[in-house]
Order: C-alpha cells, then sequence, then structure tokens
C-alpha cells in the first residue's frame, strides 16, 4: 500500500534526551507498545468516541481489545472503489506503537481472514518497503471481525485489479463532545455460557468545553 505523509519508523529506539549523569538515561527502552493502549486514550474531542473507558485490572485485556476495536469501528473508513483505507489521525501519531506491534499481535493473516476461509495475503508482511503496510498489520488484527471481512475484501479486490491500496488519515476533530458517557465492557459468559445479566447503564458528565 502507498501511505501518505507517514514518516518512516526508526529502526531502532532514539536515546532519552536526558543527560549522562542522569539515572534515567540508564533505563532500559521498551522496543514496542501495545497499540491498544493508544486507542483507548480519550481526550473527549469528537474524532473520539463519546464514551471514556473506565477499566478494571481482572479484565483489562479483553476490555482494551473491545474498546480498540469499537474505537476502530467508529474511525476506520473502507472504499473498495480506489482501493483507500483511511485511518483515524492518530495512528499516523503514534505509527511506531503499532508497527513495532505487529511481532506481538496474534498472526495478522488468521485475525483478518473470515471464520473459514484463509485469503492468500489478506494483510502485507511487516517489513515491507512502504510503512503504510506494516501499519495495516498492527490495526486490521484491532478491527472488529465485520470490519475486517471488509478489509479483506477490499484486499481481494485490489489484487484483481492490480490497483495498490492507498493508506490515508482523516483529520483530527479537536472539538469536544458536548457530553461524554462513561463505556464499560460488554459482561462475557461464564464458564457455563450464561451471561451475567446485563451491565449497568452508562453515566453521563457534562463537559464544559
Amino acid at each position: 500500500p502507498n501511505a501518505t505523509s507517514l514518516p518512516l519508523a526508526p529502526t531502532e529506539a532514539e536515546p532519552p534526551p536526558w543527560p549522562r549523569a542522569d539515572r534515567r538515561s540508564n533505563a532500559p527502552l521498551a522496543p514496542s507498545a501495545d497499540p491498544r493502549i493508544t486507542l483507548a486514550l480519550n481526550t473527549g474531542s469528537r474524532s473520539c468516541l463519546r464514551a471514556v473507558p473506565i477499566f478494571d485490572g481482572g479484565s483489562l485485556d479483553a476490555a482494551l481489545s473491545a474498546y480498540a476495536a469499537e474505537v476502530l469501528e467508529y474511525a476506520v473508513q473502507l472504499h473498495e472503489d480506489g482501493a483507500l483505507v483511511i485511518l483515524p489521525r492518530v495512528v499516523e501519531w503514534y505509527q511506531y506503537d503499532f508497527v513495532s506491534s505487529a511481532q506481538l499481535l496474534p498472526d495478522a493473516h488468521a485475525a483478518a481472514a473470515p471464520s473459514g476461509h484463509q485469503p492468500a495475503s489478506p494483510v502485507p508482511e511487516a517489513g515491507e518497503a512502504q510503512v503504510g503496510s506494516d501499519v495495516l498489520v498492527g490495526v486490521v488484527p484491532l478491527m472488529p471481525r465485520q470490519l475486517q471481512e471488509r478489509y479483506v475484501r477490499l484486499h481481494a479486490l485490489s489484487m484483481l485489479s492490480g490497483e495498490a491500496i492507498t493508506v490515508r488519515y482523516a483529520p483530527h476533530d479537536f472539538q469536544c463532545h458536548a457530553v461524554l458517557t462513561r463505556w464499560l465492557a460488554p459482561a462475557e459468559p461464564n464458564r457455563a455460557g450464561i451471561t451475567a445479566g446485563p451491565a449497568p447503564a452508562a453515566g453521563t458528565a457534562e463537559l464544559g468545553c
């Protein structure tokens, strides 16, 4: 895919900006970050979900995945006509989180394939020359299933037409939502397969923006 206005990711971590005498300069730098955390950072702006997540340590992993999927469903646009993928601007700002996370995420091909089907190459392999390809490797496995299946169709059509997928980034709307709601992770079924009742109603809070 072709990436628009996307700087190349550094091949290795930059040294910290502290003086050598500062003990923080000897602290190890994380080689990669969990991109779900990047998507979970909600500033209350209109480019973010109106629902602000409240996470619980006991279900953090599942909740991060669920919220990231909702963010991408809200913000990602797929256009089969023109083989165009529009991602939220936050993915461009923190693209190294998504590029470097490809090795930590579940297999991108399996995650992006519809149930019972394995496309030839639904997601570009990490390490290709275009950074946009690596970003998609980090983004597609986080999408909800229906959006993943739409991406697989877009990818298949682009292969048939010979038209490369183009990655672009939507403008970020910094204006605030007038009202925010509290996002609660969907209830999970217990071992018996029974969902433990409906989640509490979401609370709202007025914003003085």
